[in-house]
């Protein structure tokens, strides 16, 4: 199985070193919006409604409506009528939010309702959320952060409830911070978890140089417990361990269902699992095997899923490589068969070879050259 960390590195070139042996094909499938779904599930299950699920089960773009609803496009009360919307309104609906996917400015436009999906489920202050969205590439300021952190709110009613924690003591804010350092890396990491400073009447930080801290506790759907947590820590746990266990079914069962059915039928196993990133499985087996191996997978992650989210539809996609690759995508033949994703090939502007598109880079004008001449021209700029 590959050694690697959960957050791998985006440039191209890097996931594309990994080739499978002669004759063998990757098979990776994984989840769409899976913390989404667990969102939508944990606060339908514990407040009874959810305008998110509801959106996920009538099949809408997520990151579509959350922008379509910040520039007004829908109606401030859609997540009350959304429920019992005739089928032709709800069908025009969908075909406004093609746009956010097939459009240039859509598509980035879009990229901020994502930011702000998949940041603002962990009670994110305005300032903070300034700050993801600018780090995750969207140009906004902070009278637009505070503006889209209301329409959310506005549009996700039960997030209200969602945002509501449990006091479970205080921490000096030296030991709080000192104990979370020690669980990660890099100090950026945890720059969206807010310490609550208490007062006192007179409006001084109680512990002067060492100030107090709120600390709150959280029970999710599953029965885990977080305790003595920010309230950004317990948001998240809400939901973020339960698609963790979702993940950990569907694993289990694409092992255990391959050895159980190798041990009966006395036949090798038609793949080995290499590969388990966030919401995503990768197996390597031969490709003759490509499209059983991939509906298999498919199959058997919605199953395992399924028995946590009962209440929201899941959707999940393979896809077969020849190579470790984000921009593989399903491929099918003339007959509906998974066959391999394709690699566009492009030929380098600086040296002439043939290279795959997806390992490309550009240079100072802006033509697309190969990782070798990228190397090259990094290492003269940087001299």
């Amino acid at each position: 199985m590959f050694n690697l960390k959960q957050n791998y590195p985006q440039e191209p070139g890097i996931r594309e070193q990994y080739i499978p042996a002669p004759g063998h094909v990757y098979v990776f499938c994984d989840y769409g919006q899976e913390e989404l779904i667990a969102l939508a599930q944990t606060c339908y299950t514990k407040y009874g409604f959810s305008v998110m699920r509801t959106l996920i089960n009538k099949g809408l773009d997520l990151h579509g409506m959350t922008m379509a609803y910040n520039e007004g496009k829908v109606p401030k009360d859609i997540g009350e009528k959304i429920e019992n919307m005739p089928e032709e309104d709800l069908q025009n609906l969908k075909n406004m939010l093609k746009w956010y996917k097939e459009d240039k400015q859509g598509k980035k436009i879009r990229s901020t309702g994502k930011g702000l999906n998949f940041g603002n489920p962990g009670k994110m202050s305005a300032p903070t959320l300034y700050k993801h969205l600018r780090k995750n590439g969207v140009q906004c300021t902070k009278e637009d952060a505070e503006m889209y952190l209301r329409n959310w709110i506005s549009l996700y009613k039960e997030m209200q409830y969602h945002f509501e924690c449990q006091k479970d003591g205080t921490a000096k804010e030296s030991e709080f911070k000192g104990n979370k350092a020690k669980t990660v890396n890099d100090e950026d990491d945890y720059e969206d978890e807010e310490t609550e400073i208490l007062y006192d009447a007179n409006g001084n930080a109680l512990g002067e140089e060492d100030r107090t801290v709120q600390l709150y506790t959280r029970t999710n759907i599953l029965g885990m417990v977080k305790a003595r947590g920010s309230a950004n820590a317990c948001c998240n746990f809400d939901f973020q361990p339960v698609a963790a266990v979702a993940n950990k079914i569907a694993g289990w069962r694409l092992f255990y269902d391959e050895w159980k059915r190798s041990r009966e039928l006395k036949v090798p196993v038609r793949y080995k699992l290499i590969e388990f990133i966030h919401d995503e499985y990768g197996s390597e087996c031969l490709e003759e095997l490509a499209d059983e191996v991939a509906r298999h997978m498919h199959d058997v992650m919605l199953a395992g899923a399924k028995q946590i989210f009962k209440d929201v539809h899941l959707e999940a996609e393979a896809s077969v490589m020849r190579r470790w690759s984000k921009a593989a995508e399903p491929a099918f033949d003339k007959n509906g068969k998974y066959i391999p994703y394709e690699d566009e090939t492009i030929v380098c502007a600086d040296c002439g070879k043939e290279w795959q598109k997806i390992t490309a880079h550009k240079n100072e004008e802006g033509k697309l050259i190969c990782p070798t001449c990228y190397q090259k021209l990094t290492t003269n700029n940087n001299n």
